[in-house]
């Protein structure tokens, strides 16, 4: 861990005075000097210095700084410290139901495809782990779920087989997908929050055919062609064919 110690208080037009890189020792302990600092001030020598570390905080950690700052005495231990503790994240849901044409489906339409009440499962994933344990179920209630689908005090980060700390990333898994629909998710972070947005749209197939009205290609004009396929008047796909 990189820790930078500064004789004015941190901001991001101060810069660190010293450096040091801190690696744990045969027990485990993290720990360093910085040496041969002034005790006094030179714009006051009557004063001693203050001193701050701040450090290159690890991903997934958060760190305490409030034993971080001290004024250096002449016989003190003059000793700083910085403890760090894993972030922690919170992962949210909300469930919706739409058609193909980007609309959302009413209670009635959807009522049609899926039975009101019926009970639908969802887990969550770290890396795309299933997560033991994080198994919920939600009601269909109309075009939203209800159900109270919320995943707290999640850390953000984990230590490899090789001790590397390793970033979590989280996602939601719907179970029980019902036949003709296919779930869209949408992760969104806010601050400590993960945001997962499920859409099921109602899957419709569209056959295209192309006809050519060139003579049996009399004049070789045949080749590759695009067929893009609009909802409401928007490119939404291109599906290229020869």
């Amino acid at each position: 861990v990189t820790v930078h110690l500064y004789n004015e208080y941190p901001s991001s037009s101060v810069e660190p005075i010293r450096t040091i890189t801190v690696t744990p020792d045969e027990d485990g302990n993290w720990a360093a000097a910085f040496e041969d600092l002034p005790l006094y001030r030179a714009d006051d020598p009557t004063k001693t210095c203050t001193y701050y570390a701040r450090e290159e905080v690890p991903h997934g950690y958060k760190a305490d700084y409030s034993a971080a700052d001290v004024q250096v005495t002449a016989n003190g231990e003059n000793r700083l410290s910085i403890t760090n503790s894993i972030r922690l994240t919170n992962v949210e849901f909300s469930k919706y139901w739409g058609e193909t044409d980007c609309r959302v489906l009413t209670a009635e339409e959807l009522a049609q495809y899926v039975p009101l009440g019926t009970q639908i499962r969802f887990r969550l994933l770290a890396n795309g782990v299933p997560v033991e344990g994080s198994e919920q179920t939600m009601t269909v209630t109309g075009f939203y779920g209800t159900g109270g689908i919320d995943y707290t005090d999640l850390p953000t980060a984990k230590r490899d087989e090789d001790g590397n700390i390793v970033p979590i990333e989280y996602a939601i898994e719907e179970l029980d997908v019902p036949e003709g629909f296919t779930p869209v998710y949408d992760m969104s972070h806010v601050q400590t929050y993960e945001f997962c947005r499920v859409v099921n749209w109602l899957s419709r197939e569209l056959s295209v055919q192309k006809v050519w009205d060139d003579d049996n290609d009399r004049d070789g004009l045949r080749g590759e062609y695009t067929v893009q396929l609009l909802a409401q008047y928007v490119t939404g796909r291109d599906d290229t064919g020869a």
